[in-house]
């Protein structure tokens, strides 16, 4: 049985916002300044990896508190269309921008791993 609440909450994941902060371009929310900052400094300005590392969600995390276990094939299908999403997103908002979305499939048996982020190319 669904939700209207469960439906909010995939949607922002499914079709997230896209927000431009200081040449970046940030999924869902706008980044807190202190937090933009310390990765900012610890990166040496390379903003590229400060858009992969706060742009990146770990498609186990979106399902936290669920009973059942998802499957290997489950997290790579649900990984698979968040990438093509979001990439479509992209090119919508920012069609000016390369942007690249990236699904980084984790390693046999350790389903935390697999993830999506968005960065753009340098």
């Amino acid at each position: 049985m669904g939700r209207f609440d469960h439906a909010i909450g995939y949607l922002t994941v499914f079709w997230p916002k896209l927000y431009e902060y200081d040449g970046c371009i940030f999924v869902g929310d706008m980044p807190d300044e202190e937090n933009y900052q310390s990765w900012l400094k610890s990166t040496e300005g390379n903003k590229k990896s400060v858009e992969a590392v706060l742009n990146h969600v770990h498609i186990v995390d979106l399902f936290q508190g669920n009973e059942t276990q998802p499957t290997e094939g489950q997290i790579i299908y649900i990984g698979n269309v968040l990438k093509e999403i979001w990439s479509y997103r992209a090119k919508v908002e920012f069609p000016e921008r390369d942007i690249s979305v990236e699904f980084y499939e984790g390693t046999e048996g350790d389903l935390v791993e697999y993830q999506v982020t968005l960065f753009q190319n340098e």
